[in-house]
């Protein structure tokens, strides 16, 4: 597994008292949550990861002050063909055995059962979150695939800790109508630039939704869905011409594509791979909570 370099889609909480956690604090704590693989006769497990990768010891990575942790989630699959299969079978044989049809009870045990006899042959899906814990703001970013994987993420911090004083950050103005008034007036505040994304849904009770791609955001008929009453849900932007992402209707940042030369920046020390993590890590912090605090200044 390699490190975390630049997060993808960001879930944006923030803590409603002061964060004086340390690194020492949040290692001791996570500690008792290490991620193992599953048992044989284990459907799920979850567990913190070392932020370096398989071979480093700390789970915490701490860079300026900032806490990187990593959440792994190992899920066993069996295809659902294979359980039907097996299922028919036994499900069969106890039917000739007793000359009677089963119960939907006695199928539904029967399945339970050929699900624990099939998890030791079971391949495994591995899923990854990832989050960075912001002291001195106050913030607490989780980088997941999915709302879910962000929740487990939490859930899994909260019971390490005991509690995890966060809510979802809140902008004062709306951030969908916000975004619906930067298309009317065909361009967003310096220094972000509209791309040609967004999605726009009907606040009717049908919500009708209209997905654009590759579309020019000023165009008439965009315009017109606007003012037939849709409002943006998603829109694309690109920061300071150097980092594109989806800012949706709850806040968070999706597909996040940082340039080139940002992600370069650091280039020369490729040879000193903890010293080229580290300004990387730091480098990304850096450009996210000056997204956040544009985003603030803009959406207040």
């Amino acid at each position: 597994m390699s490190p975390p370099m630049w997060f993808k889609n960001i879930l944006i909480f923030k803590f409603n008292k002061p964060c004086t956690l340390t690194a020492e604090q949040l290692e001791h704590a996570l500690d008792a949550f290490k991620f193992h693989p599953c048992a044989s006769q284990e459907k799920q497990r979850i567990g913190f990861t070392p932020v370096l990768g398989k071979t480093a010891q700390q789970l915490v990575h701490t860079v300026a002050e900032q806490h990187f942790v990593s959440m792994t989630k190992e899920e066993k699959h069996i295809p659902t063909h294979v359980i039907q299969e097996a299922l028919q079978e036994r499900i069969e044989a106890l039917e000739e055995k007793e000359g009677r049809f089963l119960r939907k009870q006695e199928k539904q045990a029967l399945k339970d059962d050929v699900i624990i006899q099939l998890l030791p042959r079971a391949f495994s899906r591995y899923s990854r979150a990832h989050a960075l814990i912001l002291p001195q703001e106050n913030i607490l970013l989780v980088d997941a695939p999915s709302r879910s994987q962000a929740e487990a993420m939490l859930a899994l911090l909260r019971k390490a800790l005991g509690s995890l004083p966060v809510v979802p950050l809140e902008f004062e103005q709306s951030v969908s109508h916000t975004l619906t008034e930067w298309i009317k007036q065909g361009h967003a505040p310096q220094p972000f630039s509209l791309l040609q994304e967004a999605e726009l849904k009907d606040i009717s009770e049908e919500g009708a939704v209209v997905r654009l791609k590759q579309q020019e955001l000023h165009e008439k008929e965009v315009i017109a869905h606007l003012e037939a009453g849709k409002m943006v849900e998603k829109l694309a932007l690109e920061y300071n011409d150097a980092t594109q992402f989806i800012l949706t209707k709850d806040g968070s940042l999706k597909r996040l594509k940082f340039s080139k030369e940002l992600t370069s920046t650091h280039d020369e020390l490729k040879d000193n791979p903890q010293a080229h993590l580290d300004a990387n890590l730091n480098l990304m912090s850096h450009e996210i909570k000056q997204i956040l605090n544009h985003l603030m200044g803009c959406l207040v």
